[in-house]
């Protein structure tokens, strides 16, 4: 049996990058095509953010190629773009350095129109021959759906842990409701029959689902900005109750505003940034 000290740590990235919208989480996963070809599988449909930094040469668009997936379409495209990386790892060929998931929001709201289309039923309005929902006609989810969600992303990440790459997934966040709460975790007796207020932050995802994606990654990364005079600041954390990191980076909020993210971050881990 290995023993602890022949235990190499894996030198990819595979990390969840989180913010609200327009915070910089994307061109921040995009700047990884510094080191080479990188390729995003945008489920959001807003590549335009990333082609907006590379207009402001933020980041370069040298080694960096998409592909849009309307969440309303389904699974399949995505899963024939996976079919042909399968064959490129298996013969050794794998053409890319990184792989960016923009986001998992998305990506959850897919596999629930995904399982739409297998599992028939439920439909507000008009449907064809085969039972699936014309234009204009809404499907309520059920159980099975949620279901196919949670199993959907599963194999989708256990698919991209395969791949000889780093891996960049990003996620929404929202503010998290509930009782104040003593730090034991008990609710506090003045407030427990008050209203809810904001005790924290959460995935823009169903709770389950939220805490099943946190879960596989061991680096969170937590982007933000805000104004400051004039000018809109950039910063990311990697310590909060939220964000987590295996590299041993202390509690700080750091300013990243207009540089890129992939040098910041090397230049960090190297210590030359404290």
């Amino acid at each position: 049996m290995p023993k602890a000290s022949d235990f190499k740590p894996d030198q990819r990235l595979f990390a969840l990058f989180v913010s609200r919208s327009g915070d910089g989480k994307s061109t921040s996963a995009a700047s990884w095509g510094s080191v080479g070809r990188y390729f995003e599988m945008d489920f959001d449909l807003r590549f335009g953010g990333i082609h907006g930094a590379i207009q402001q040469k933020i980041i370069s668009g040298e080694n960096v190629e998409y592909q849009q997936f309307h969440p309303r379409n389904g699974w399949k495209a995505a899963d024939e773009l996976l079919q042909q990386w399968e064959i490129h790892r298996i013969s050794g060929t794998f053409p890319y350095k990184t792989i960016g998931v923009g986001s998992a929001t998305s990506l959850a709201r897919l596999f629930v129109n995904t399982s739409h289309q297998l599992q028939k039923g439920r439909v507000l309005g008009p449907v064809d021959k085969e039972g699936l929902p014309k234009a204009g006609a809404l499907r309520i989810s059920g159980p099975g759906d949620f279901n196919f969600e949670v199993s959907g992303i599963h194999q989708f990440l256990d698919y991209l842990k395969a791949y000889p790459c780093n891996v960049i997934v990003t996620a929404h966040i929202i503010d998290k409701w509930g009782k104040p709460r003593n730090e034991d975790g008990t609710l506090k007796e003045e407030t427990q029959f008050a209203s809810n207020v904001v005790v924290g932050e959460k995935l823009a995802l169903r709770d389950q689902v939220g805490e099943t994606i946190l879960s596989v990654f061991d680096n969170v990364f937590r982007f933000s900005r805000e104004e400051v005079g004039n000018q809109l600041k950039y910063y990311v954390e990697f310590a909060t109750d939220l964000a987590k990191n295996s590299y041993g980076i202390k509690p700080k909020r750091y300013d990243i505003t207009n540089q890129n993210f992939y040098e910041f971050f090397q230049k960090l881990r190297n210590g030359e940034i404290k």
